[in-house]
């Protein structure tokens, strides 16, 4: 039996609309490749930092704990709904450096991340998610906000039918498309009634760019 591609998915949350999707995307490779799930909420110690009324910190400090532990524990609800194993907990100081703590800390084999910008790059991609692309040992997948969609992540997984891995022919390319092929043949096995095809053209997926992936299944492009 293959390795599963993915054991551990991390998903970041603030309880925004752009997160939410990213969440879908996460949730729905979860789902391809039975991963447990960790959900997990940042309180930003710098938010408070200007506040010097103790009551008034203390209050900002409880309602941003509170909605961490209800976005994170509507996660983990989603994924137990589906039989996934899911963890989640919430944590206090600068959030790309506790996400980057923890992936480490729990064996985290991917994030999934939501972008706050039109574009989804640069610095559109948002300052926390930027640090995380740039700085995690492991692959980031980015999901680009939009407007005209509207996500229930209680009933909407998002499923992958093409993966696109792009090539410059540098060491980070090849790497990336590994990972892009494996998301390929992990959905082929679980969903076998998809069409797949081989196509010797070099590809790109979200995760990073490609060397020639025709020697493994999937629909690349």
């Amino acid at each position: 039996m293959e390795e599963p591609m993915c054991d551990h998915i991390l998903l970041p949350t603030d309880r925004s609309t752009a997160t939410e999707r990213a969440v879908s995307y996460g949730l729905g490779l979860a789902r391809t490749s039975d991963a447990t799930v960790h959900a997990l909420y940042v309180t930003d110690e710098s938010e408070f930092s200007t506040v010097t009324d103790a009551s008034a910190h203390g209050q900002l400090r409880f309602s941003a704990e509170k909605l961490g532990r209800r976005a994170t524990t509507d996660i983990a609800e989603t994924a137990a709904e589906f039989d996934l194993t899911a963890e989640h907990e919430l944590r206090q100081g600068t959030p790309y450096e506790e996400m980057l703590d923890y992936v480490v800390e729990q064996n985290v084999d991917l994030v999934a991340m939501g972008t706050h910008g039109q574009a989804g790059v640069g610095p559109d991609l948002g300052s926390t998610t930027l640090r995380v692309v740039r700085n995690a040992d492991v692959p980031v997948l980015t999901v680009r906000f939009r407007e005209d969609i509207d996500i229930d992540v209680a009933n909407d997984f998002e499923v992958y039918d093409d993966v696109l891995v792009a090539a410059d022919g540098s060491d980070g390319s090849i790497v990336a498309a590994e990972q892009g092929i494996d998301i390929a043949d992990t959905v082929q096995r679980c969903t076998p009634s998809t069409s797949w095809t081989r196509t010797p053209t070099p590809t790109r997926t979200s995760l990073g760019a490609s060397s020639d992936s025709s020697k493994r299944a999937g629909t690349l492009r």
